[in-house]
């Protein structure tokens, strides 16, 4: 591969790659092209042919697909969530697969909290009776000041959750199957999910969707909660199970749910969730602030620049056999 022009395939990933009054500090040796993110796997293969890095959003990567591009040394997964990628078939083929961590951290969190002071504080209803020339009713809304949350996960959108809502007045409780290290003071760590579910009036989740985290959060959990909690999801929708969540809906022991993720996206219009008012959603898009996406943008092209010489780039999350780097293939 000529190592003077190489091209990096730019997929449903939301980036400002093709921003041309942003200066992401792109290596002048890398051009980036955008190319469509669906379709037959041969279609596929041939969009991707050529590149040696694939700027990823959250289409599928599997095996077939990875093993029909021999060029291919970089897939730089803008955000966090990885669950699309056959990881282990990117390691044994020697393809880098590259997260953003911590570069959405605090634009999600800020969507999420913006979310839930929105659903508790009952934005949307108020705002309807207003125009429809009704004013207040009789009954009071909750605060997050003074609740206790529960926050599943504990990295950094995790912990930058936890300072804003901290900051609200709320109490917080964490919970990692990681070792959980420099705490902030005003976090409660829980030994499990069981110990933390029963103190808390809201939840918000933040792990990956892995094998062990898909329906994490069923109805033996959501039966575990104060009746009238609260759920928040902005990680996968796989994390929760959403026939337990419909349940615990309509009798009331979830008060309400904020869900940026859902298991099908986008739903089918018949949803069962899509029907309560007490259900906020968004379409996928905690991390998609302008400030969000001119950091993830930024770390990519620090990704892309750093494989093009040669050189194992940050924020990789797979441990390459034989890793491939542009200068290797022929």
């Amino acid at each position: 591969m000529d190592s003077s022009n190489l091209w990096a395939a730019l997929a449903s990933a939301a980036t400002l790659f093709d921003e041309p009054r942003l200066e992401v500090g792109l290596s002048s040796q890398i051009r980036v092209s955008s190319v469509p993110n669906h379709g037959t796997l041969a279609d596929r293969t041939a969009n991707l042919a050529g590149a040696f890095a694939v700027i990823a959003g959250s289409e599928p990567y599997p095996a077939e697909l990875l093993e029909g591009l021999p060029q291919l040394c970089l897939i730089a997964r803008s955000g966090v969530g990885f669950d699309q990628i056959e990881l282990d078939a990117a390691s044994r083929l020697g393809i880098h697969v590259t997260t953003t961590p911590g570069a959405n951290a605090q634009g999600v969190a800020e969507h999420v909290v913006t979310l839930l002071l929105h659903l508790t504080h009952r934005v949307s209803y108020y705002d309807a009776r207003v125009r429809s020339g009704q004013w207040r009713d009789e009954n009071f809304f909750s605060e997050v000041q003074g609740m206790t949350v529960g926050i599943i996960g504990f990295g950094h959108i995790g912990r930058a959750i936890a300072a804003l809502l901290h900051a609200f007045g709320a109490r917080i409780i964490a919970f990692d199957v990681a070792p959980i290290v420099d705490a902030p003071s005003y976090v409660t760590m829980a030994s499990s999910i069981e110990e933390m579910l029963p103190q808390c009036q809201a939840i918000s989740l933040h792990t990956p969707l892995m094998d062990s985290t898909r329906g994490l959060i069923g109805g033996d959990e959501l039966a575990l909660l104060p009746r009238g909690a609260y759920i928040v999801n902005a990680a996968r929708g796989g994390i929760i199970d959403e026939v337990a969540l419909e349940s615990a809906l309509r009798s009331g022991q979830i008060a309400g749910a904020v869900l940026d993720v859902l298991a099908q996206e986008p739903p089918r219009t018949d949803h069962p969730l899509l029907v309560f008012d007490t259900c906020v959603f968004s379409p996928h898009s905690a991390s998609l602030g302008a400030h969000t996406i001119e950091r993830m943008t930024r770390m990519i092209a620090t990704q892309l620049n750093l494989v093009a010489e040669g050189v194992t780039p940050a924020g990789l999350i797979n441990s390459p056999v034989a890793p491939r780097f542009p200068l290797m293939v022929r």
